[in-house]
């Protein structure tokens, strides 16, 4: 536990490191940061501690924001926000386009490379 505030003087440099990033190495990041403060709690090696937490969120993440029904999800928001008149036609179109476009190149990456 001496170790501690060690960690801590480190903050503000992985806070700057966790912003430059994606939003799945930003999880990553900080969920292996958090396990490796608990592991000096249980005396376990905070190293391995952080490569585990690391590999943690990738899985539910795709669930909740690439998937099939995900994506799904988030068509029929759209939908519904042009229809109750939040965004408009031209805004609906574009992020509808720009939500396709990465959903084929994301599932279907020859294809979206031959055209």
């Amino acid at each position: 536990m001496a170790d501690l505030p060690s960690v801590f003087q480190f903050l503000p440099k992985w806070l700057q490191a966790n912003a430059a990033v994606s939003v799945y190495v930003s999880v990553g990041l900080s969920c292996g940061g958090a396990l490796a403060v608990a592991a000096h709690w249980f005396k376990a090696d905070p190293r391995t501690w952080f490569l585990a937490g690391c590999c943690i969120p990738p899985g539910p993440m795709f669930v909740l924001y690439a998937s099939d029904w995900a994506v799904e999800r988030r068509l029929r928001r759209l939908k519904r926000w042009v229809d109750e008149e939040i965004i408009d036609g031209a805004t609906y179109e574009r992020l509808r386009k720009s939500l396709t476009e990465w959903y084929e190149t994301r599932k279907f990456p020859r294809k979206a490379v031959r055209r």
